[in-house]
């Protein structure tokens, strides 16, 4: 298990082209924009090499951009923060331009983390993810059912916050260079106020590889005392 939610976007349903296609992947999380294209209907029951049932989230990008409109007005409330739903737009804006194209979103490898992601567990546990956006929608304070997918905090501080829990894209994929410059910003001047943990950490990993070689060196002085006498 890599622990990885994977968003694809293919151009052909079910099958991934390198040269046309979109393959991504966010380790330890699911990003709420990526939850957000989906309704409960697109959960996909499939079959493995193995025979065994799983489940995705599929649609495709006409009706998954649809869905993403209707919950626009969600980003800016959950991360008190404008800049939330611009980033939204700019999100909705990247599928607006492959209408034709299918998504899907598999979360098997990461549900496995907690759950058999092969059960009908998983299906309700993707349920619940749907219905937490729209939940959250009607509610900003409707706290998260899932196991540790989904943030349990929202905030919009640094590169991290936004590429785990929000886009999955990043500022490579998905540039906002206002956005981007001030969670750059946060980040070095986060660092500069903690610059010794760094520091520290590195003090205490060398006393206890001191204090490990003079243990040795006092084991083999007491063996070789004793051979001696």
């Amino acid at each position: 298990m890599g622990n990885y939610s994977t968003l694809w976007v293919a151009k052909d349903k079910g099958i991934y082209n390198e040269e046309t296609d979109e393959y991504l992947e966010v380790k330890y999380a699911i990003p709420l924009f990526w939850i957000a294209l989906f309704t409960v209907e697109d959960i996909t029951t499939l079959k493995d090499e193995d025979d065994s049932t799983y489940y995705t989230f599929s649609a495709s990008v006409l009706k998954a951009c649809d869905t993403f409109k209707s919950r626009l007005n969600i980003w800016s409330t959950l991360y008190n923060n404008d800049k939330a739903e611009v980033l939204a737009k700019l999100f909705l804006a990247y599928f607006e331009r492959i209408p034709t194209f299918n998504v899907e979103l598999n979360v098997t490898d990461i549900m496995g983390m907690s759950i058999d992601p092969f059960s009908e567990e998983a299906k309700e546990c993707m349920i619940d993810m749907v219905h937490f956006i729209d939940e959250k929608q009607k509610n900003p304070n409707y706290i998260s059912p899932s196991k540790m997918w989904l943030p349990t905090n929202f905030k919009l501080e640094v590169p991290k916050d936004r590429y785990l829990d929000i886009d999955g894209f990043g500022e490579e994929l998905l540039p906002y260079p206002e956005l981007d410059e001030l969670l750059n910003q946060n980040l070095i001047q986060n660092e500069s106020k903690y610059p010794n943990q760094s520091i520290s950490k590195n003090k205490s990993n060398r006393l206890k590889i001191s204090f490990f070689l003079i243990s040795i060196v006092i084991i083999l002085f007491t063996l070789i005392m004793c051979s001696i006498l």
